[in-house]
């Protein structure tokens, strides 16, 4: 469980590893497929793990779930409101569960801190080329974003370790 530091485990609720870690962006995006209630009410984090996986298996396992994360990025860089307003009726057709499946996540990850569990997601830089004029592009990234990306098309990025932000980032072999 690299992506994640705790601080109290004993006192942390029962969360899966698989849960942990998923990014809450990812849990959302599960917990809209899951059989989780639309209607407000208190949920226990076991519970509300208990629906991400459901959405997670439901969406066909959690590259799927990533890509979908990731579409939903992607409509909000649409610059045109209409435009962005279809496609995230076409995500997520149902604006009130999404709504639900917002705050449900945001109180998983309250209720987490409040237990002393730390989260901490890694980031790399990928290579991305270089450009016509000869200057060269690299991009931060979270490292699950990488390894998602590598495991739903088979291709793998050119990483950079980063270090410390005073070190230079290392060409990872």
């Amino acid at each position: 469980m690299s992506a994640v530091q705790q601080l109290n485990r004993a006192a942390a609720p029962a969360v899966p590893d698989t849960v942990m870690a998923m990014t809450s962006s990812e849990w959302s995006t599960a917990l809209y497929a899951s059989d989780m209630p639309t209607r407000g009410g208190e949920h226990t984090a076991e519970q509300v793990s208990a629906w991400i996986v459901q959405g997670v298996e439901r969406l066909g396992g959690d590259v799927a779930v990533w890509q979908r994360t990731r579409d939903f990025v992607r409509v909000l860089d649409i610059r045109d409101d209409a435009e962005r307003a279809r496609a995230w009726r076409a995500l997520f057709p149902k604006v009130r569960r999404q709504d639900r499946a917002n705050d449900v996540a945001w109180r998983l990850c309250k209720d987490l801190r409040e237990a002393g569990v730390r989260r901490f997601f890694p980031r790399v830089k990928v290579d991305l080329g270089t450009d016509e004029i000869g200057q060269r592009w690299t991009v931060e990234m979270l490292a699950r974003d990488v390894e998602m990306h590598e495991r739903a098309t088979g291709e793998a990025l050119q990483l950079y370790r980063m270090g410390p932000p005073s070190a230079a980032a290392v060409l990872v072999a």
